[in-house]
């Protein structure tokens, strides 16, 4: 299981942890329709397949993760 953290910046010596406000936004893409995008293609995407591990980065939508949801509607 991994651990995550909710506070509004990143922890001090933050080691291995998921924001918790990022993995809530990427699952919902999830519930959206939105799949795991290849993270060697797409490494500044919510949707991408690898954890951001002690980053905020997940908690705003990328141009790419934008696209996808016009896509599907």
């Amino acid at each position: 299981m991994t651990k995550s953290f909710a506070t509004d910046s990143k922890p001090t010596n933050c080691i291995n942890l998921a924001d918790l406000e990022g993995v809530a936004r990427y699952e919902r893409g999830h519930t959206l329709g939105l799949g795991d995008l290849n993270t060697n293609n797409h490494p500044n995407l919510t949707m991408r397949e690898a954890a951001f591990d002690c980053s905020l980065e997940a908690r705003w939508l990328g141009k790419g993760d934008i696209k996808g949801l016009n896509d599907l509607y």
